[in-house]
């Protein structure tokens, strides 16, 4: 059976997770902070999504973030020049719905001449931003999972310890799944990328900047 939550239980269990983060983030500095970020964003948008009161609030948000990775994904893919190989290495990572990393982005714009567009800086932030997006969305709906158990990294001890908990769970599932995706430091060095998630969703979720993409 698929999992069944109205919009008040995850707003409900998403604020409760952030209320316990930010109760404890100073004692376990800097775990999570990433998951926080995301958690907070979430917080702020996904109330404007409209569903039924007694509607299953869960493929709602999927079918939104969904949409949004793929918005993204088809404007690099029709910018990309898959003739180039470096272009490919792009067009096979957005198929598999991975992370471009800082070193894709440059080698492509290196490989570019003449009046060709470059594969951007905001485009690639928003593009990375939704496939993390959607992994921490997965991150949650894991965590509500009956029989839901954290698995920790290895070097987990002190007061990390203390956080995991039922309170806690969107949290930690949304640790488990960045975990899983081989989310690493986030920064501009080369095989690491950068995020900007309230600059992002804003974007996306803005009315007038959808409907200006939308060429209505």
């Amino acid at each position: 059976m698929s999992l069944y939550l109205t919009k008040y239980e995850v707003i409900d269990s998403l604020e409760s997770a952030m209320n316990f983060f930010q109760k404890f983030s100073k004692d376990i500095y800097p775990s999570f902070i990433i998951e926080s970020w995301y958690l907070e964003t979430f917080l702020f948008h996904l109330p404007d999504l409209h569903a039924k009161e007694d509607a299953n609030f869960i493929p709602v948000v999927t079918k939104e973030f969904r949409n949004a990775l793929r918005q993204y994904s088809i404007v690099i893919e029709e910018l990309i020049d898959p003739n180039k190989a470096e272009g490919n290495v792009i067009l096979e990572k957005i198929s598999g719905k991975q992370f471009l990393k800082k070193i894709d982005q440059k080698n492509y714009n290196k490989s570019i001449s003449g009046p060709e567009p470059l594969l951007d800086r905001k485009l690639w932030m928003n593009y990375n931003n939704w496939v993390l997006a959607r992994a921490f969305w997965e991150g949650v709906i894991l965590s509500q999972e009956p029989g839901f158990k954290y698995i920790p990294p290895e070097e987990t001890d002190g007061p990390l310890k203390l956080f995991i908990g039922k309170a806690t769970k969107p949290l930690l599932g949304m640790n488990m799944m960045a975990r899983k995706v081989g989310l690493g430091i986030i920064d501009e060095s080369h095989n690491n990328f950068i995020v900007y998630p309230t600059r992002s969703f804003a974007e996306y979720f803005h009315p007038r900047i959808r409907k200006k993409k939308a060429g209505r």
